[in-house]
């Protein structure tokens, strides 16, 4: 098939192949912009020009000169464009279409551990550099490195970095939640774009992920600073309330299963806005209720409760009242989620452990209005159904299998403490988990239910010094019992 074919013989393969070749060129100039290729590509340039003179010339002994460069000049290019070539095979590995086969498992269980970290290091001012392995192989630079092969840990990793520790110096790479090595050598990015003031390790940061498809955290010892780079771009100032959004986005698999095509019916409208409808009325319902914190109402108007619950109760998503999920669980009544996040009354940024992991309700609640939520469930069937759900519908909770009782040591202190579960007595080891008062700022606080099976009073705790409490009974509920140790 031509086109115009009375005018010029162009045929649709000769206009895909001209598209083809500016792509792969702009391609390789956003590649060598910034860095030493452009020069060396200017004197390739002007070596081109003087070989076309001296040809013109007829100048028989440069001519020989120059014809026995070019026996040569391919392997040359090769060699002195070897970066940017490596990138751009990398650009090609890192299109989605070719990551489909090559996805990292998940690492979400150890998100926490590092966001902890990271942020100790930053209010200590102790330099840091954390490498993630993505899709392509840092067997190399692991190699140059001490291997430690450990299971990732806050306490671990601020230790690697304090300077007095021998493996401070140097990356940390990480590959499938586990700490490969420590003291690795990466290489040095030469772009001549990166601001002057940038020391080694913010460069080192650039370099690893202009050879590699690698997401890398940088803590800077002169300011704290939190910054990340990955595709030779660095981001800098980056917030802790963030930090785990962004680990989240780059450790997720780049390339998720395309959702089944939707069919937009009338139904399907008519089910949407019955949904949106139903929580409208739950909200005014709360309300009348006593229900008074508005960011506690708006975040449960926001939340698709009919998600959490089994399909059998569907109909009943939206009535005040706790439904069965399976294993002897249930999801907590909106009344109580509600009454409990307006006790504790969480802020944006906050660190707020969950006990009893649940349906995940609780926690998409805590979510929406800003707190950076850490959970966990004792009941192995819950615990794996519901991770995956909530990160389906976007909210990064850090999830955690394990004893509710004993909270989350590695990860404390936390500005707050829910509990979903009525317990006999206050778990000393949560009170211990509770952030100190620091100058006029009050002490982590605890909503908790205490009492014995068949009615718990709603108990607020405050913690006002290292071994004061101050304690508040409020009103009666019924939870299940909070229990000790795990279960399948």
């Amino acid at each position: 098939m031509t086109l115009i074919p009375w005018v010029i013989p162009i045929r649709v393969v000769d206009l895909l192949e001209i598209g083809l070749v500016a792509y792969i060129l702009y391609k390789l100039y956003q590649l060598m912009r910034g860095t030493i290729a452009v020069q060396i590509f200017a004197g390739i340039l002007a070596l081109y020009i003087i070989q076309l003179m001296v040809t013109a010339a007829d100048m028989t002994i440069l001519r020989a000169l120059f014809g026995s460069i070019s026996e040569v000049f391919v392997l040359a290019v090769i060699i002195l464009f070897q970066p940017e070539i490596r990138r751009l095979l990398l650009l090609l590995g890192q299109n989605p279409l070719v990551r489909r086969f090559m996805r990292s498992p998940a690492q979400q269980e150890r998100i926490g551990e590092i966001v902890s970290a990271i942020e100790d290091l930053s209010k200590r001012r102790i330099g840091a550099l954390i490498v993630f392995e993505r899709s392509t192989g840092l067997r190399s630079y692991i190699e140059t490195g001490a291997q430690l092969h450990a299971q990732v840990s806050r306490d671990l990793l601020v230790t690697i970095f304090y300077s007095q520790n021998p493996l401070h110096d140097g990356a940390v790479i990480m590959r499938d939640a586990r700490i490969e090595a420590a003291r690795c050598i990466l290489p040095i990015s030469t772009n001549m774009k990166l601001a002057t003031n940038l020391g080694l390790r913010h460069r080192a940061a650039v370099g690893i992920t202009e050879v590699s498809d690698a997401f890398v955290i940088v803590v800077s010892e002169e300011t704290g600073q939190i910054s990340t780079a990955s595709n030779g771009e660095l981001k800098a100032n980056i917030s802790i309330a963030l930090l785990d959004n962004y680990i989240v986005e780059a450790l997720a698999p780049s390339f998720e299963p395309e959702p089944e095509p939707s069919v937009v019916t009338a139904k399907s409208m008519t089910e949407d806005f019955k949904f949106q409808r139903r929580r409208a009325k739950l909200v005014d319902d709360l309300r009348e209720k006593g229900i008074t914190d508005e960011r506690v109402l708006a975040a449960i108007g926001r939340v698709h409760r009919q998600k959490f619950v089994d399909q059998a109760f569907l109909s009943r998503s939206y009535h005040d009242e706790a439904l069965p999920i399976g294993l002897k669980q249930t999801i907590s009544q909106p009344f109580t989620v509600a009454y409990q996040s307006q006790t504790l009354n969480p802020q944006p940024g906050e660190r707020i452990l969950e006990i009893g992991t649940g349906s995940g309700y609780q926690a998409a609640v805590l979510c929406e209005m800003g707190a950076r939520v850490y959970s966990i469930e004792r009941v192995r069937g819950l615990y794996d159904r519901t991770m995956p759900l909530l990160r389906k519908l976007g909210y990064s909770v850090n999830c955690r299998f394990g004893d509710g009782m004993a909270g989350w040591e590695s990860m404390s202190p936390f500005d707050g403490i829910i509990v979903t579960a009525g317990a006999p007595d206050v778990p000393g080891s949560l009170l211990q988990q509770l952030r100190l008062p620091e100058g006029m700022k009050p002490g982590g606080r605890m909503v908790i239910p205490v009492g014995g099976r068949d009615k718990q009073m709603m108990t607020y705790i405050m913690r006002m010094g290292e071994d004061s409490f101050d304690r508040i009974e409020m009103e009666a509920f019924r939870f299940v019992p909070l229990l000790g140790n795990t279960s399948t």
